[in-house]
């Protein structure tokens, strides 16, 4: 349901006069920023999106024994034919950027650990030519949130 409410700001969006069509992007923050993928995979209208605070992938939540995230994050039967990963794939050859992915207890994940997670991914975006579309930054950030969330949506335009 909270991917069609996305999709249906999108719908929105292209319907304003004053919108620019060519370049809806896209800012999703925690839960959002699964919400955000999901319709991002689904509706090629979407020229970026940034995941910001958002789960890491399910396989995650597979390997502890607790977790901070509610049954709203959750698909059934999800992981018997994908995970997030491979839903990031599907945006290719768009701009994605993952920003401060978080592990199964809210904390920010390791550059490391992204990357390990995210291997088949970049790969999907490398081979169709789009590497430097797809990015992920673990990094502390002490900018405030609304400054960060201007650069990247300056980031994805300038691409």
């Amino acid at each position: 349901m909270r991917v069609w409410d996305v999709m249906r700001c999108v719908d929105y969006g292209m319907q304003r006069e004053d919108a620019d069509h060519q370049h809806l992007h896209l800012i999703g923050k925690g839960r959002a920023g699964l919400w955000c993928l999901y319709a991002a995979a689904l509706d090629s209208r979407i020229k970026s999106l940034a995941c910001v605070d958002s789960l890491l992938s399910y396989r995650s939540l597979t390997q502890v024994d607790r977790y901070l995230y509610g049954a709203d994050v959750f698909v059934p039967g999800i992981l018997q034919q994908l995970d997030l990963p491979q839903v990031a794939a599907a945006l290719s050859p768009r701009p994605l950027t993952l920003l401060a992915p978080r592990n199964p207890m809210k904390e920010r994940v390791s550059m490391s650990a992204a990357d390990e997670e995210y291997r088949w991914t970049g790969d999907f975006y490398e081979l169709s030519g789009a590497k430097n579309k797809f990015r992920i930054d673990c990094s502390e950030t002490t900018s405030n949130p609304g400054d960060q969330y201007i650069r990247l949506l300056e980031a994805a335009r300038a691409q």
